[in-house]
């Protein structure tokens, strides 16, 4: 009822703007109006006892240009209508000039509220640079000592304020950046802020290098980190820091440094995966981060699949969902876990949840790297590859992700010019497929799985999205490992170290590190007979239905002939 509402105050908002000829306003300019329409309305309040001097002088500006229209939004609609409308960031549509893209939803804001436990002695500082903040959430509740928010854009900061005074807050609005700035304050919870397109200053950058010189300069890639190692320098001893950041920086090798730091220093509380498309405009995957000192251990949540529907792409939280989330917040459960920070260091500083959320073990189990050596085939570009290309079959073939089809290599990979493979060629010749390796995709989903089994007399290089494995087959019969793998229990275990969801990738380090079953090889080879005995049989079966299809489509062509139907032509 409530959303329904508010779109409808919007509607009629859109409707009066178009009606007085308002339609071209910035952002600015739409939240002073709507400001000023509200005190018009209030008669306990007026423009000349605004005691902000930067708002007083803005707001006379603003009733001075826009008076007439001002008085009439003052009569079309309540003081409540005017309130929400202010507080709303679902106005966009409605402006010229737009302030800059909002990410979160209220949704995602409220989790990160509900996860601050916020107190009646906490000192709070909302560090929501370039990203508007919802701090009405934290006003509303009046349990806290102080809130400091901050804000180095003029115009974003008189929208705070107008906020503000609309909430009968306290809270200080304060323009500054105070990332770029180096003052003795302290403070039990901080929003750390949430930026995804933009880059640190240089003046961020020299303060991190003088905090932290332990840690070598990865942040310029990684702002999300980047801001919160600047967040913690104003984090008091028992506080709590919370961050929104990319996915990505949980797992990515770029920011292990980093990640390594806030491990072994025991910075890291909780660590919770959200779903994709929950952020505004955008498909980018995002993780919450809960940021505290002197942990021992790190709570893990997968909330991938925790949401609400709100159309076909986007998606929300609403309360029952956040109440399931922190719900999972410090029990074993198959979506969280309470990792100790030394298995954190034995998975090499990896972040993300899904990596600690499904134990598989076996009674006798093997490292995949003890029993195999593992290649990673030729990085080619389309570009190189078209010079390469030969529009006659020749000895030399090239294996691409495409070619791996239902469990088998397909007889489509390309030929390569003879001429430039054997003198100026970037393929790695030492890397080539030979018969009884396994091949793993490195990239995309579904993971692809095949075996090399005829390749006759021909050369056969590999495209870098592929993994080669070769194992002693003395020691593991690559059919079987092709059967666990395929298996629901090894596609768990290839799930655990595919990162990323746009498009999963697997490290070769990973893969060398995956815990196999060991099973007597006897037994393996079996298995493995009984597979490929049953693979016999499918594609006998697959000719004669290749066949079939041949024949259909040859009687029906006989009957359908000129002869049969007639035909003049």
């Amino acid at each position: 009822m409530y959303n329904q509402r508010k779109k409808e105050v919007i509607s009629r908002l859109k409707d009066t703007l178009d009606r007085l000829s308002m339609n071209k306003l910035s952002e600015l300019d739409l939240n002073s109006i709507l400001y000023v329409a509200y005190l018009e309305k209030m008669t306990n309040k007026s423009l000349d006892d605004l005691e902000d001097l930067d708002l007083k002088f803005h707001t006379k500006l603003i009733y001075s240009k826009y008076d007439n229209q001002i008085k009439e939004l003052s009569k079309l609609f309540s003081t409540d209508d005017l309130k929400e409308l202010l507080l709303s960031n679902d106005k966009e549509e409605l402006v010229n000039e737009k302030l800059e893209l909002r990410f979160l939803n209220d949704g995602i804001y409220k989790l990160i509220i509900d996860l601050l436990e916020i107190e009646k002695n906490d000192k709070i500082g909302d560090f929501q640079l370039n990203s508007f903040s919802n701090f009405e959430y934290i006003i509303e509740n009046k349990n806290y000592n102080l809130i400091d928010i901050y804000e180095s854009d003029m115009q974003k900061a008189l929208i705070y304020k107008m906020r503000n005074d609309v909430l009968e807050g306290d809270a200080k609005i304060i323009e500054s950046n105070i990332l770029d700035e180096n003052i003795d304050k302290k403070y039990t919870k901080i929003l750390s802020p949430m930026r995804f397109q933009t880059q640190i200053s240089e003046k961020q950058k020299f303060i991190l290098s003088e905090k932290y010189p332990q840690i070598e300069n990865r942040y310029n890639r990684s702002v999300g980190w980047a801001d919160i190692l600047s967040s913690l320098l104003y984090l008091d001893e028992n506080g709590k820091l919370i961050s929104l950041t990319l996915s990505l920086a949980m797992y990515s090798s770029l920011e292990k440094n980093i990640r390594q730091y806030f491990v072994e220093n025991g910075l890291i509380e909780s660590v919770i995966s959200l779903p994709r498309n929950l952020l505004n405009g955008t498909g980018i995957e995002s993780t919450i981060l809960v940021i505290s000192k002197n942990n021992t251990s790190i709570n893990f949540v997968d909330a991938k699949d925790v949401y609400t529907s709100v159309n076909r792409v986007e998606k929300d939280l609403y309360q029952e969902n956040r109440e399931d989330i922190l719900n999972l917040i410090g029990k074993k459960s198959n979506n969280s876990r309470v990792v100790s920070v030394e298995e954190v260091k034995e998975k090499d500083y990896i972040l993300d949840p899904k990596r600690y959320l499904t134990e598989i073990s076996f009674k006798e189990e093997v490292l995949l790297g003890n029993i195999a050596m593992i290649s990673r085939g030729s990085n080619i570009t389309n570009k190189e590859m078209e010079r390469y290309k030969s529009d006659q079959k020749t000895k030399y073939r090239f294996l691409n992700l495409v070619d791996i089809q239902a469990g088998r290599i397909k007889d489509t990979a390309i030929s390569l010019k003879e001429s430039l493979v054997e003198s100026n060629s970037r393929l790695d010749q030492k890397n080539k497929l030979e018969k009884g390796q396994l091949l793993l995709s490195r990239t995309g989903n579904p993971i692809r799985i095949a075996i090399v089994e005829d390749i006759e007399d021909e050369v056969w290089f590999y495209s870098g999205n592929i993994y080669s494995i070769s194992l002693d087959p003395n020691k593991y019969n690559p059919y079987y490992l092709k059967i666990f793998l395929e298996s629901e229990l090894g596609q768990k275990v290839l799930d655990q170290i595919s990162l990323g969801s746009a498009i999963p990738n697997i490290s070769m380090k990973d893969l060398n590190e995956i815990k196999l079953p060991y099973v007597d090889i006897e037994k393996q080879n079996k298995i493995a007979d009984l597979y490929l005995n049953y693979e016999k049989k499918i594609r006998e079966k697959e000719k004669e239905l290749e066949s079939l299809k041949l024949n259909r489509q040859r009687d029906l062509a006989d009957i359908v002939s000129r002869e049969e139907i007639g035909l003049c032509n």
